[in-house]
């Protein structure tokens, strides 16, 4: 059985993060698997916040669209040495060139339909 959609989206995001940000490679972890050991920041941590679903009644004959909204929050974890901000907004930069540049990092390759940057 598949994972529920919001997992798969936080699973995708997860994804596209390891692939598009090089300052992290492979450190991007859900909020459980927060790592202790300082040698691994900069980092990237993705949390799941307050999902609801709408259903909306299409075309008739009892055909059901489920509107799901989810938010998705991406820590940038960083060293505390010299310009901090500077090293945190960076990786946010590249957080969001990864995931809202294209269609398909926007979109999570058609897992959704419309993101917002909030």
């Amino acid at each position: 059985m598949a994972d529920h959609v919001i997992i798969q989206v936080r699973d995708a995001v997860i994804t596209k993060l390891k692939a598009g940000v090089t300052a992290v490679t492979n450190r991007v972890y859900t909020s459980d698997q927060e790592p202790v050991d300082d040698s691994l920041v900069p980092f990237l941590m993705v949390e799941l916040q307050d999902d609801s679903a709408e259903r909306i009644s299409v075309g008739g004959f009892g055909n059901l669209l489920e509107d799901v909204q989810a938010s998705v929050i991406v820590h940038c974890v960083v060293k505390a040495l010299g310009d901090v901000e500077q090293a945190a907004y960076n990786l946010r930069r590249d957080v969001e060139t990864t995931l809202l540049s294209t269609t398909a990092g926007a979109t999570l390759d058609g897992k959704i339909v419309n993101t917002q940057r909030l």
